[in-house]
């Protein structure tokens, strides 16, 4: 029966590392959009921006940036057919760019730049992740592809904890 055969499939899919190293791949990268949702309304206090439209335009800002993150990347990965580096690559650029934001929140400007950098990276790395587990798992195999996209929304419940419980444990938000 097909439940019979998708089973099979998952529970064959649920021993293979490639899943488990995709899942804490496409955790991170949610962990990355929720660094956003983090930083950004710090580095737009530090601005001093107080018209609702102006904080509306720059809050869109990074998110125009994973925009044209994906279809940049994603455009140029097809071209060329590779997808690893085209994954690896933007993640790193990402990773930077968001440990800048976090270094410099004091500095609205250099902040808000990182995070519309780190977030082209990031909307890169996004636009080609799952090439890479449907190539190895199964475009087919609905239960691996739900296994990895459970553990990595686990960041959005996981991280805002993680947050709260540094930012209790320093006393502020900030880095010194």
């Amino acid at each position: 029966s097909q439940s019979r055969q998708s089973s099979a499939k998952l529970s064959h899919a649920l021993k293979d590392p490639i899943l488990w190293l995709s899942a804490g791949v496409w955790f991170v990268l949610i962990t990355g959009a929720n660094a956003i949702i983090f930083w950004l309304p710090i580095a737009i206090k530090t601005l001093g921006r107080s018209d609702p439209f102006e904080i509306g335009v720059l809050s869109a800002l990074p998110w125009v940036g994973i925009g044209a993150g994906m279809i940049w990347n994603a455009r140029h990965s097809d071209k060329t057919g590779e997808r690893y580096n085209h994954l690896i690559w933007p993640m790193l650029g990402a990773a930077a760019a968001f440990l800048v934001a976090a270094l410099f929140t004091h500095n609205g400007p250099l902040a808000l730049a990182a995070l519309v950098i780190g977030g082209f990276g990031l909307g890169g790395a996004q636009s080609v992740f799952w090439t890479v587990p449907t190539k190895y798992l199964g475009a087919h195999n609905p239960g691996a592809i739900a296994a990895i996209n459970l553990c990595g929304n686990g960041s959005s419940t996981g991280m805002p904890i993680a947050i709260g419980a540094t930012v209790a444990a320093a006393g502020r938000v900030t880095v010194p």
